[in-house]
C-alpha cells in the first residue's frame, strides 16, 4: 500500500468511514468522529460534503448498469407504428406539439396559436 502524502486521507480510511456510514452513520456524525483523527494524522479536513459526496459516489457503484439499448429496434416499433396511420391520424396530431406541450398534456394555455 502506498504511503498517502500529507493532505490526503488514504483509501483504508476512508473504507472505515464508509463502513461506519453502511450502518447508518450520518455524514454530519462522521465528520465529528474521524475530523480530528484525519487533522491530527494526515493534516487534512475532513468535511461533510466530502464524506457525503463518497458516500453517494458508493452507492452509484452499487446500481446495475443499465441495459444496451438497441436503438433500430425502438425505430422499427416507430415505423411499424405509424405506417399503421391514416391520412386522417396524421391530420389530427398538432403541429405545434413540441412548442405548446403543456397545453396538450395540462391544458396550460397555448404559448403561440
Amino acid at each position: 500500500m502506498a504511503t498517502p502524502r500529507m493532505g490526503q486521507i488514504p483509501e483504508h480510511i476512508w473504507t472505515a468511514i464508509l463502513t461506519e456510514a453502511s450502518q447508518g452513520a450520518t455524514a454530519q456524525q462522521l465528520v465529528a468522529v474521524w475530523a480530528p483523527t484525519v487533522q491530527e494524522r494526515f493534516g487534512c479536513e475532513l468535511t461533510w460534503e466530502d464524506v457525503a459526496h463518497r458516500i453517494r459516489r458508493e452507492e452509484l457503484k452499487s446500481l446495475p448498469e443499465p441495459p444496451e439499448y438497441d436503438h433500430g429496434k425502438v425505430m422499427e416499433i416507430l415505423e411499424e407504428i405509424w405506417a399503421g396511420l391514416t391520412p386522417e391520424d396524421w391530420s389530427s396530431i398538432p403541429h405545434d406539439g413540441a412548442e405548446n406541450h403543456d397545453h396538450y398534456l395540462y391544458g396550460a394555455p397555448k404559448k403561440h396559436l
